[in-house]
C-alpha cells in the first residue's frame, strides 16, 4: 500500500509502483514499457506493445515534483498535486496524454503525429514546442502558456492559435477564453524550483 506523500505510478497491468524521491525521472521506450530510475537501472519492464495503447498514470502528491520522458522522447515536468495519464507507446497518427494539475512539456517534433494534451475541457495540440498547461480541478481557470513553437488550443468548440509569449486562460464558470501576451517566466519558473510573482495576489 502507498504511503501518503509518495509519488505513485499506476502501470497498465494494474500494478502500483512507488517511486522514491531518489528516482526523479522516468524514461519510456516505444517497444517496451520500460521504467528507468535516475541511475538508468530498469525499475519495471513489460512486454511488446499491442496496437491499442494501454495507459499508465503517474500521480505526484502535494509538495513534490517529478519529470519523465515519454516514449517519443517528449520531456514532461509534473508540478505538485498533479496526475498525468499517458500511453505506454503512441499510435501511428497521434500522441495523446491526459493532465490534471500542472505540467511543462518539451515536445519532441513529429509533423506526422500531433501531440495533444487534454486538460479538463481544454485540449492543446502541437507538433514540437515547449509550453505549460495548468488545469487543477479545484480552480476555475485552465491555462496554456506557450514559450516556443506554436500551439492550437481548443475550448468548447472554439480553437485559438498561440504565438510564443502568449497565454490562453479558459474560465470554467462562464466558458470564456482570453488570450494575452505574458511574461512566460512567471508561469514556467516553477520547474526550475523558482516561484516568481509580479503584482499577483498571493492566493
Amino acid at each position: 500500500s502507498m504511503k501518503p506523500g509518495e509519488i505513485e505510478l499506476l502501470l497498465p497491468d494494474g500494478q502500483k509502483m512507488s517511486l522514491s524521491t531518489g528516482k526523479e525521472q522516468l524514461v519510456f521506450t516505444d517497444s517496451l514499457f520500460l521504467v528507468l530510475g535516475q541511475d538508468n537501472q530498469p525499475l519495471y519492464t513489460s512486454g511488446v506493445v499491442k496496437t491499442n495503447p494501454e495507459y499508465g498514470e503517474l500521480s505526484v502528491p502535494v509538495a513534490a515534483e517529478y519529470s519523465l520522458v515519454l516514449a517519443d522522447g517528449t520531456k514532461v515536468f509534473l508540478n505538485s498535486n498533479t496526475t498525468l495519464k499517458f500511453p505506454k507507446s503512441f499510435t501511428a497518427n497521434k500522441r495523446e496524454v491526459f493532465l490534471s494539475g500542472e505540467a511543462w512539456f518539451e515536445v519532441q517534433p513529429d509533423n506526422e503525429r500531433k501531440f495533444i494534451v487534454h486538460a479538463g475541457d481544454m485540449s492543446s495540440r502541437v507538433t514540437g514546442t515547449s509550453f505549460n498547461v495548468k488545469s487543477y480541478p479545484q480552480q476555475e481557470k485552465l491555462a496554456t502558456t506557450l514559450v516556443t513553437g506554436s500551439v492550437e488550443v481548443t475550448y468548447h468548440n472554439q480553437t485559438y492559435t498561440l504565438s510564443p509569449g502568449e497565454q490562453i486562460v479558459c474560465n470554467t464558470t462562464n466558458k470564456n477564453a482570453l488570450t494575452s501576451e505574458v511574461n512566460t517566466e512567471l508561469y514556467t519558473s516553477w520547474k526550475e524550483g523558482l516561484y516568481l510573482f509580479d503584482d499577483l495576489p498571493l492566493e
